[in-house]
């Protein structure tokens, strides 16, 4: 029942008609679609960089695909392996196949490897002030949980 003030009508009629409501018409809100192509999108890039920079590529497709947050992970977090792929070797492809749309977006993409490997990365999507953008990697195993290089 949707009664009170204009405040808690709001609150309580939105949460109570949520699954009515198309994902479009929710403020704040980042669909399957605009999940996937982000994730597709940057690792189609970041995986291809331009031969004769790829480091200055990579780092830019950071900064247009992702947040400052995934910037920061990107440029700090090294330990033996590349933390946007999670691996010492570049996969041939990495692709978006299960994700949960919401206000902040969880996407799992399975990458592949040139050993024929396959291994799921995790990543998290969320809105900031430019739209929307990748903000975590989280890779598979213990891998988060190495020391760092010396």
């Amino acid at each position: 029942m949707c009664l009170g003030g204009f405040v808690g009508y709001s609150l309580a009629c939105r949460e109570h008609n949520f699954h009515e409501t198309s994902s479009q018409n929710i403020p704040s809100y980042i669909t399957e679609k605009e999940a996937r192509d982000q994730v597709n999108g940057f690792y189609a890039q970041y995986l291809n960089p331009k031969q004769d920079t790829p480091e200055d590529s990579r780092k830019a497709y950071i900064s247009s695909y992702g947040t400052k947050n995934l910037a920061f992970y990107s440029q700090y977090y090294r330990h033996g392996f590349d933390p946007i792929v999670c691996s010492p070797i570049m996969p041939t492809s990495v692709t978006a196949t299960n994700i949960k749309p919401g206000p902040g977006a969880a996407v799992t993409a399975v990458a592949k490897y040139p050993d024929g490997t396959t291994a799921n990365i995790d990543l998290t999507l969320v809105l900031n002030s430019e739209g929307f953008g990748i903000d975590t990697v989280t890779c598979p195993g213990e891998k988060g949980n190495l020391l760092p290089n010396s």
